[in-house]
């Protein structure tokens, strides 16, 4: 038993060990004031041996409230340790296989100590957790919080990356269903059809968000390749190719506008984004038909002039 409290002891942080003496103290306070009212009322009365046995109980549990008291004002005196400790509880979860005990533990983690200097590592650990056992919710609520403070640096591309792949997945999802009660008879049918279709729009206006955004704030890391990439995928997955070309070439209406566009933005001019921004485009331009307007930014991709 002596074994197993200690061990007990050794994983629990600086505030539930004060806790847990704070109250034991408060206990045996209780107990202690308990037995002394009644020796001083009953106590000359009582049988002799009886008499004994209390004193030596009020004796005990003196001694039990001054070492509770000691350890008290021990505890007071120590740092305390507490994140450390439950980040290193939330690793041996994960470690176990323990994976929802790991994300509960790294979620709360985050949300008791947003101020804390590694916040950022425990909301990363928190989402990653979320993803690891397909909590979609916490996952999404996480991950935005994530992207919505721009000066953590350290996870956003893998956190964009997540989040953008999953509103992607879920776009084709509704997209599909929407399509699938496309000419449906039933009202309620049409209605489930064309709640799939908003649904798809937002998720799929999110995803280009989370894409832009990054692209934007970390043009020259090593994922802007990929971000461009699942773009030009799903444009020329749902034929907007039109919506292609001002974004990624600043071309409207078959005139490029040199103010816009990926290929145009000097931030992007060493960017690993820069190769496939000039391939959908030329793609995106033979597709509709521009051979001639297609050329030059082919071109570009394998440093020659077409003409």
């Amino acid at each position: 038993h002596l074994e197993a409290s200690l061990f007990f002891a050794l994983t629990m942080t600086t505030e539930e060990i004060k806790n847990y003496y704070e109250e034991r103290h408060k206990q045996l306070k209780t107990e202690l004031t308990t037995l002394e009212n009644f020796m001083s009322l009953r106590g000359k009365v009582l049988p002799r041996r009886r008499a004994e046995i209390l004193e030596d109980r009020i004796n005990d549990l003196a001694m039990k409230v001054t070492n509770a008291q000691g350890r008290l004002d021990q505890i007071a005196k120590i740092p305390s340790f507490t994140t450390t400790l439950r980040w290193r509880k939330a690793e041996n979860y994960q470690e176990t296989k323990r994976a929802w005990e790991a994300f509960w533990a790294f979620y709360w983690l985050y949300k008791d100590f947003p101020k804390h200097d590694n916040v950022e590592n425990f909301l990363y650990a928190a989402f990653a957790s979320a993803n690891g056992v397909k909590n979609r919710e916490k996952s999404i609520e996480l991950g935005e919080e994530y992207l919505a403070n721009t000066d953590w640096k350290s996870f956003r591309a893998d956190v964009t990356f997540i989040m953008a792949n999953a509103y992607q997945s879920e776009a084709k999802v509704q997209d599909a269903l929407a399509k699938s009660l496309d000419g449906a008879i039933s009202t309620k049918d049409r209605e489930a059809g064309s709640v799939a279709k908003t649904k798809a729009e937002e998720y799929y206006n999110r995803f280009f968000e989370l894409c832009d955004r990054f692209l934007e704030v970390m043009p020259e890391h090593e994922y802007s390749r990929d971000f461009i990439n699942m773009m030009g995928s799903v444009y020329f997955g749902r034929k907007r190719f039109d919506d292609l070309l001002v974004k990624f070439a600043g071309v409207e209406n078959g005139v490029m506008d040199r103010s816009k566009g990926y290929v145009n933005n000097e931030k992007f001019n060493k960017s690993p984004a820069m190769p496939p921004a000039h391939y959908f485009s030329g793609l995106a331009l033979l597709a509709t038909g521009k051979f001639n307007e297609a050329k030059p930014l082919l071109g570009a991709l394998v440093g020659v002039n077409v003409t």
